[in-house]
């Protein structure tokens, strides 16, 4: 198993794993009791549905593996896929540098080299570095990914940590300010169309109740604030429990899912609220959110976590 670099600040502990760089747990002690933030694994043979995982350069699918980016072909190989369709492609099946950089941060850092992965079907480079610093009620992520090469980088990313407030997700209440769905086939691919929640039986807007719903959808049309920040609540019947998760304006998607089809042990225990800059299947449909990374030009983003726990 990789090793997992572990964090404690007043009544919190954070465990991030360094095959991949993210989130294995995440929780909080109250009143002598633990309460999940983060819902993951302790050992990486618990791992399961990309818990907490960085999803980059693609989040999502990539569409049989192949992709044409300027005018060239690439075909994506020797990652995980899913159905024949690479998934999640591919930091986050790697080892990264991971260390305590202050009493409250981790830094995650990895560098992607086109002369080690150009066989795999990606010859760009890029640099990551990803920062998770705990506050008191929460953790602020911040992300920087350089193009250190010479040519401009087709480039995503996205994050894929999953929160528990009740026993089961049927149980939970959970608001979504956003105006619009991406709309997918069978297969989750997307269709080209963007379809307005109030048309579908996912407006959450006002929020709601989960029930039974069947959740595996990407929103976009993100209601934010005055700074440009998107924040969607996950609570406990009772208000009990409340956990926010926001994400500033370098991501414009938000990926759900209520955890159907993963281990029964996990099964719909746990809601994946995923920030990303981009929806699956961009490198395939470069308008869902491809950002197109420029010889030296960083892409920069933020998202955390709030929790409130009575």
């Amino acid at each position: 198993m990789s090793k997992i670099v572990e964090l404690n600040y007043h009544n919190q502990t954070l465990r991030i794993n360094c095959r991949g760089g993210g989130i294995a747990e995440y929780y909080v002690e109250k009143d002598g009791r633990r309460e999940d933030i983060v819902y993951g694994y302790c050992e990486e043979s618990d791992y399961d549905g990309g818990m907490g995982d960085i999803l980059s350069p693609f989040p999502g699918r990539v569409d049989k593996g192949e992709y044409t980016y300027n005018g060239e072909g690439y075909k994506l190989q020797g990652f995980e896929e899913n159905n024949g369709n690479p998934l999640h492609v591919f930091v986050r099946e790697l080892e990264w540098q991971v260390a305590k950089t202050s009493d409250n941060q981790i830094t995650s850092t990895l560098d992607v080299l086109v002369d080690k992965f150009a066989k795999n079907g990606y010859p760009f480079g890029l640099k990551y570095q990803i920062i998770y610093t705990l506050k008191v009620g929460g953790l602020h992520i911040k992300t920087v990914v350089k193009n250190t090469d010479e040519k401009i980088a087709p480039f995503g990313i996205g994050y894929h940590p999953y929160f528990s407030v009740a026993r089961e997700v049927d149980e939970m209440v959970w608001k979504v300010p956003a105006e619009s769905l991406v709309e997918f086939d069978q297969n989750l691919k997307p269709t080209g169309k963007i379809i307005p929640v109030n048309e579908t039986d996912l407006d959450f807007r006002e929020g709601g109740k989960i029930g039974n719903k069947e959740i595996d959808n990407c929103f976009t049309g993100l209601i934010r604030d005055e700074n440009g920040i998107f924040t969607s609540t996950l609570s406990s019947k009772d208000g009990q429990k409340v956990i926010e998760i926001w994400q500033n304006e370098s991501y414009p998607y938000f990926q759900t899912y209520s955890a159907d089809t993963i281990d029964e042990n996990n099964y719909r225990k746990a809601m994946a609220l995923e920030p990303q800059s981009c929806c699956g299947y961009a490198i395939n449909m470069p308008e869902l959110g491809l950002v197109d990374l420029e010889p030296g030009s960083e892409f920069r983003g933020e998202w955390g976590i709030n929790h409130h726990i009575i």
